[in-house]
């Protein structure tokens, strides 16, 4: 049974076993993929933070993302901020960590994001229900490419710090998501 509090404005996430559970997030990956398949969107990056949920949870979410015929980009255990960065800077059309964030350990949930790493809207999220709920999703067979970020995320701070502030902000160089090369044309 789907809880429909768990699409949330910004996020869905909700406790571990009644709202969210393995079943649930192929459900919610196959949906977001769904979306981005309609936007004509190919390939996304998916990972997760170290709670022990996440693991089994990031399974079941890749699952659906791949049913419905959409690539995945396993970027493996990061912090979201890699997880954007990665979409962005890779220019993916999407983006999902699954992470607890500051919830309490028996809860998770999942950020997901549009190229650029721009977050999907509440309506959006909204969305994604009622697409499970009509059985309106896609279908087809992605695939699985590990990729770590953390080599193109660490040099690319590097070359900010070491670039210093900018004379009219007086802070790094980057600012916002052009940094990671999301304002770059597409």
């Amino acid at each position: 049974m789907l809880n429909p509090h768990i699409f949330r404005a910004y996020d869905v996430r909700g406790r571990i076993g009644s709202d969210i559970n393995p079943a649930v997030f192929v459900q919610i990956g196959r949906a977001y993929a769904t979306l981005i398949r309609r936007r004509a969107g190919r390939t996304v990056a998916i990972g997760q933070d170290n709670r022990e949920s996440s693991a089994g949870l990031k399974a079941a979410f890749t699952e659906g993302v791949r049913a419905a015929g959409v690539d995945v980009v396993d970027v493996g255990e990061v912090t979201t901020p890699m997880l954007y960065f990665a979409t962005a800077h890779w220019r993916l059309d999407g983006g999902a960590n699954v992470t607890g964030s500051h919830n309490p350990v028996d809860y998770n949930g999942v950020k997901m994001v549009h190229p650029g790493a721009a977050p999907l809207s509440e309506d959006e999220i909204q969305g994604l229900r009622r697409s499970i709920e009509r059985d309106d999703l896609e279908s087809g067979r992605g695939t699985v490419t590990p990729r770590s970020p953390r080599d193109d995320y660490y040099a690319t701070l590097t070359r900010l710090v070491q670039s210093g502030p900018t004379p009219a902000t007086g802070s790094p160089a980057c600012t916002g998501r052009s940094c990671c090369g999301a304002s770059a044309a597409r």
